[in-house]
Parts: C-alpha cells; sequence; structure tokens
C-alpha cells in the first residue's frame, strides 16, 4: 500500500488540517508542527488528534518566525519525523493555509503515475526572480528568528540592520561556500528515498547547513541546492504543485484567494491551492469541498 506523509507547519489556524483529514484517506499520515509563540491550548491538540488516529505527531519544537533559520529546522525535523516513522512513497509540506484542490483517488494515482519523480520548484541563483537576484538573502545576516517581522517593530528593527550592513558593505559571499546555488518554493513533494539523501547530505557535511544560518527563507535554497547538485536532478519535476496567484491581492501577496479564483482553481492541473484563509476565503474553501463532494 502506497503511503504518504503530510508535514504540515502550522502558525495559527490549527483546525483548517482538518480539511485535509476529510478529503484523504487512510493511506495518509500527519506530522503537524504548531509554533510555539502561538501558544495553542492543549484540549485543541488533543481534539485534533481524535479526530484522525494518522496524526503521528502533533507538537511545538520551535518559535518559527517568518523569515527565519527555525522554519527551515522545522521541516527538517518533521522530515527526520516522518523518516524514522518509516515506509511513506512520498513526503509532502504544506500548511494550514493550503487547501487540496484534487480528490483523494487523483492525489493518489497522479503520483503513481509519476512515481520516482521528484516535485520541487528550482532555479539557477542569481535570478531575477528574486530580490537583487536573491544573493541579497544570504550574504546579509538576517535577524528573523530574534524579531518578528510580522510586527511593526521587528519590521523596523530588521530593515535598519539590513540597511546598516549593506552600507559598510557586508558580505557573506555564500557563492564562495556554495558554487551552485538554487532557490525555489519551500512546498515540495518529495520521495523518502530523494529526503534520505538530503539528511545523510546534512549529517556529512555539517558546513552546508550552518552556511544558511541568518539567511532569510533558508527553506527556499536549502533542499533544492542539494538535490540539483546530486544524481536526483535527473528525476526532478521544476513545479512545487501548489495553485498560487503571487499578485498583491486581498491584503496579501502571494493573494488571500476568494470566489473569484474557483473556476482557475477547478481547472487547474494543481494538487492544492494557497493561500486559503479565514474571512476572504471562506465561501471559495466551502465551494472547493461541495466540488470534491466533501461535507465542510
Amino acid at each position: 500500500m502506497e503511503k504518504h506523509a503530510i508535514l504540515f507547519i502550522v502558525h495559527n489556524n490549527l483546525e483548517r488540517i482538518e480539511d485535509f483529514f476529510k478529503i484523504y484517506d487512510h493511506r495518509f499520515y500527519y506530522f503537524v508542527h504548531i509554533d510555539k509563540k502561538c501558544n495553542i491550548e492543549p484540549d485543541r491538540i488533543r481534539k485534533i488528534k481524535s479526530k484522525n488516529e494518522n496524526v503521528v505527531y502533533i507538537g511545538s519544537e520551535y518559535t518559527v518566525n517568518w523569515g527565519g533559520f527555525n522554519f527551515l529546522k522545522t521541516i527538517i525535523f518533521l522530515v527526520e519525523k516522518a523518516l524514522n516513522y518509516g515506509g511513506f512513497s512520498y513526503i509532502h509540506t504544506t500548511s494550514e493555509s493550503n487547501l487540496p484542490i484534487k480528490s483523494n483517488s487523483f492525489f493518489i494515482d497522479f503520483f503513481n503515475q509519476n512515481n520516482g519523480r521528484e516535485f520541487i520548484e528550482h532555479f539557477p541563483l542569481e535570478s531575477d526572480k528574486w530580490f537583487r537576484g536573491g544573493l541579497y538573502r544570504f550574504n546579509l545576516y538576517n535577524l528573523y528568528d530574534f524579531f518578528n517581522a510580522k510586527t511593526k517593530i521587528g519590521k523596523v528593527m530588521i530593515n535598519k540592520l539590513l540597511n546598516f550592513q549593506d552600507f559598510i558593505g557586508v558580505n557573506r559571499n555564500i557563492l564562495k561556500k556554495i558554487p551552485n546555488l538554487y532557490g525555489g518554493s519551500c512546498w515540495f513533494s518529495l520521495t523518502s528515498k530523494c529526503l534520505e539523501f538530503c539528511l545523510n547530505y546534512i549529517n556529512q557535511n555539517p558546513k552546508f547547513i550552518k552556511a544558511f544560518q541568518y539567511s532569510h527563507c533558508p527553506e527556499e535554497a536549502f533542499f533544492q541546492t542539494i538535490i540539483i547538485n546530486s544524481e536526483f536532478r535527473d528525476f526532478v519535476v521544476n513545479d512545487h504543485l501548489n495553485y498560487i496567484d503571487w499578485e498583491f491581492r486581498n491584503g496579501n501577496s502571494p493573494a488571500n484567494l476568494d470566489s473569484s479564483d474557483l473556476p482557475k482553481l477547478l481547472n487547474s492541473e494543481k494538487l492544492t491551492a494557497r493561500k486559503i484563509v479565514p474571512g476572504v476565503s471562506d465561501q471559495v474553501r466551502l465551494d472547493i469541498l461541495n466540488f470534491l463532494e466533501i461535507k465542510p
């Protein structure tokens, strides 16, 4: 039996992961990390575990600020949990702001037909996809783990420190440490074999992970760089399988999706949609669940 591990990086809306429980069947297992600063009540966690016996892990190991190194550490932590549990054909990263837009059978068939392929977005750095080619993220000391960029004071402090480093000419020269650097999305669907290789590489090359400390969003380059510089690159499909609209809309970029997005979502070849958030996305969420014949 093919099994899939879903790794959830949860910040606020824990209950939204129940949509996955309703859509996917017994072949899906869940590893849920909750941002420590959310202080979610133990009773809410117990309720989630009671809803699905395949919730293997749910807990809070790290405080996860947007842009910080702890986001990457959280993904690695969950990957280790999934690999230690064992038996998964694929391991997928996601969050409570994602929602499946394809049925359980479609999902299973898709990965059976593409068995052995690695789904991860990638592009070489420097790239015009990212601000200042992307190297700016790595060549300065980013303190997102110490200041929360989602708060006004945190954003001010981070920007002041970055601007000062820029002014005095700080350059960590990431390409000297990692000549072939790749970027992309942190959302991926990778085989256990590929992720076992990644963890072995980390253990054998401790300087590699150290080079990503104090970077901005290191999770958007870490796995890409390991995989594309390995023999696994021959099996990679350059796709993260998420429908994402990168325009600024409904107060966010990527856009918080709403009912106007429904036709595109239903016609998309992607497997999940991002971002589906409480409030603005309530109706489109219900429409998707109805399309999948799932009771909310």
